[in-house]
């Protein structure tokens, strides 16, 4: 149909056919379809949740340039440290898949929507979605709805 297919760095079997390459791809490893150059406008492939993650400012209030590693830390200052091994971070969710099919072909909804918070681990998600889908002050998370903590919104 002329949409862009987003999918997993290592996923699929390449092969040649009539003289062109092809890629061939299980349902499993598209992460999501754009059917525009806006990352934010991602449909998310079944249970697959797309987030936003704020970046750090340049520059504090006052004028003060931010190194790099500082600008990492107060992206993530939102994260607390929890059980000693992992970080616990909040990100808003942007667009959420249709859910998985269950044994007999039915949707299962997903337990979060577009609008919300959520809580996930530092290292979560499989996809960062980067290149020309990175904007200048956001980044793009997919997460499948399996690796979301909990939901912040009462």
């Amino acid at each position: 149909t002329g949409a862009e297919v987003v999918y997993s760095k290592y996923a699929g079997t390449e092969i040649e056919f009539n003289d062109s390459k092809h890629l061939i791809l299980k349902e499993d490893d598209i992460i999501g379809v754009l059917e525009t150059d806006g990352v934010k406008d991602m449909k998310p492939f079944n249970d697959r949740v797309l987030i936003k993650v704020a970046q750090a400012e340049d520059k504090t209030p006052g004028g003060l340039i931010l190194t790099e590693t500082t600008k990492r830390e107060a992206t993530h200052r939102n994260c607390e440290f929890s059980h000693k091994l992992s970080f616990i971070c909040s990100a808003a969710v942007v667009a959420v898949g249709l859910g998985p099919l269950d044994e007999e072909g039915k949707r299962q909804p997903l337990s979060v929507s577009a609008g919300s918070t959520v809580l996930h681990s530092k290292y979560a998600g499989s996809a960062r979605v980067q290149g020309r889908y990175l904007t200048a002050r956001a980044t793009y998370i997919v997460l499948r709805a399996s690796d979301v903590d909990g939901c912040c919104d009462l």
